[in-house]
């Protein structure tokens, strides 16, 4: 994954969250994926990477050729990815979760 330009994940996975997907993240590499399972809850479109409608293999191309033509703004959606996984972290999530059992109780 350490020489690649760009991850490109076009999955139909529903079932969780894909944990490469967050190993893409952490190499800051631009990312384009499908829209499938949980990958919306962490990455928003044009913001971490880019996001096509499950299945759509003209969405797939036009997000690819678009990559291609802004690498810049791949660039910052990778740095933004980046970020965003700290939230993720191990810490963090066990953060937020007494967060949630504290309201409970």
């Amino acid at each position: 994954m350490k020489a690649a330009d760009l991850f490109v994940f076009p999955t139909y996975f529903e079932g969780g969250q894909s944990f490469v997907v967050s190993e893409a993240m952490a190499y800051n590499l631009p990312i384009i994926t499908s829209d499938a399972s949980g990958i919306p809850e962490i990455i928003d479109n044009k913001v971490h990477g880019l996001l096509f409608s499950k299945g759509d293999k003209e969405q797939l191309k036009q997000a690819i050729f678009w990559a291609l033509k802004k690498p810049q703004a791949m660039q910052e959606m990778s740095k933004n990815a980046a970020m965003r996984l700290q939230d993720f972290s191990e810490e963090k999530m066990t953060e937020e979760t007494l967060k949630i059992i504290e309201n409970i109780t």
